[in-house]
């Protein structure tokens, strides 16, 4: 189990974040790695309208006193939406709809919520693997 800092000392993360890349505005793309092999990969403000995953995220490292074992964590996977208060990229581009997968399909797949709700439900996987549709949907506009 990880120890944890005393709250007068949670004002920083007392470990450094590793530089990745640069977002399309220039803002760092920063990992803080684990301490041994990376089993899991833990990310916040996929979604820049979404502060608080960056907030609760960051305050939860600031409590350790070490990193974690097998954890990396990303506190901002989109900056330039979290600096603009945008959904999606500077790209216009949902992060969160931008993951390759070993079994998209280009057509719509068809499945029930719930066993007790037989209405179907019909989920699109992107115009191709590993995306969603560019700049789709008003709150995603390309600029």
């Amino acid at each position: 189990m990880t120890a944890l800092r005393p709250r007068s000392a949670w004002g920083t993360i007392p470990w450094a974040p590793t530089t990745y890349g640069r977002s399309v505005l220039g803002l760092p793309l920063e990992v803080w790695r684990p301490a041994g092999r990376c089993e899991l990969l833990v990310f916040a403000s996929i979604h820049g309208e979404e502060p608080e995953t960056t907030y609760a995220l960051s305050r939860a490292l600031r409590q350790l006193a070490e990193p974690p074992a097998h954890a990396a964590v990303v506190l901002a996977a989109n900056p330039d939406g979290l600096v603009r208060g945008t959904r999606c990229n500077a790209r216009g581009v949902d992060l969160n709809r931008n993951f390759p997968s070993s079994n998209w399909q280009a057509t719509p797949v068809t499945c029930r919520s719930t066993i007790e709700d037989p209405s179907d439900v019909v989920l699109g996987t992107g115009t191709h693997a590993g995306s969603g549709a560019r700049g789709a949907g008003a709150d995603c506009p390309h600029r």
